[in-house]
């Protein structure tokens, strides 16, 4: 039981290893690239900080406000039952309790560009993925056998490792857009459409998987797939010409 209690943990890091890897690879990427391009992202405490405050701001929330409001629809059938408390109340509180940093940065216009939003973003949800999947691990392990223990690694593991990552990368990414906008209104809009940008991954992924497993139609995994691979790869792309303009605007100012 013991060793199955720290593999558990151990396990449950991974998340928060897979987003520093990100992060730490990002920063030697923009090596060449000027300060002002960097994102606060790379500094020794932000990132930490929004690994912790992600991970307790998402369980506090989902703790405390989740059950009242998953009881709204608790005569309306099983299925709609499911799909609103794990499509729209799960994502909702916990997108809003993993943000709270991301939120309270933009407004305090602290987020430097998009990649902060993003790489901070990544932090926020390893932070709950590690918390969330330590708990079920040993729920699992309390609760149920050996057996049980492992399928809630082979669950959570890539799942969950997957889905807090990218919608919450896709709060940051929306929250970043917002600190370059010198127009009101469309901070305003980003800021506002940050929390729905990380519900809409995030309540797509769990409501397919809610009707995979009620109806057993894998063509509903299949398309949650689908949908979480194409959210990773605008994540990527984001990434990818945030981190080129940074480099270019390095090269020139070393021509100049």
């Amino acid at each position: 039981m013991t060793r199955l209690l720290v593999a558990s943990f151990l396990l449950a890091l991974v998340p928060v290893l897979l987003a520093f890897s990100i992060r730490r690879m990002v920063v030697r990427l923009l090596e060449g690239a000027p300060r002002s391009s960097r994102p606060h992202a790379a500094s020794g405490w932000l990132f930490p900080a929004a690994v912790l405050l992600g991970g307790w701001g998402g369980a506090v929330f989902g703790v405390i406000l989740a059950p009242p409001l998953a009881r709204l629809f608790e005569g309306a059938g099983e299925v709609a039952h499911t799909l609103w408390s794990s499509a729209f109340v799960a994502p909702m509180l916990e997108e809003l309790g993993k943000a709270l940093l991301l939120l309270g940065l933009v407004l305090g216009r602290v987020l430097r560009n998009r990649l902060d939003g993003v790489l901070l973003g990544l932090g926020c949800g390893a932070g709950f993925a590690f918390v969330e999947a330590l708990v079920a691990y040993v729920q699992a392990l309390a609760w149920g056998s050996v057996d049980s223990w492992t399928g809630s690694v082979l669950l959570r593991l890539p799942f969950g490792t997957l889905i807090h990552l990218t919608s919450t990368a896709f709060v940051g990414m929306s929250l970043g857009w917002a600190s370059t906008q010198r127009s009101g209104f469309r901070w305003a809009v980003a800021v506002l459409g940050s929390i729905p940008a990380g519900m809409v991954v995030h309540g797509l992924w769990n409501g397919l998987m809610v009707l995979t497993s009620r109806f057993t139609a894998p063509v509903f995994g299949v398309l949650a797939l689908l949908v979480s691979g194409g959210a990773v790869l605008v994540l990527v792309r984001s990434i990818r010409t945030d981190v080129q303009v940074a480099t270019r605007q390095g090269i020139e100012a070393r021509r100049e």
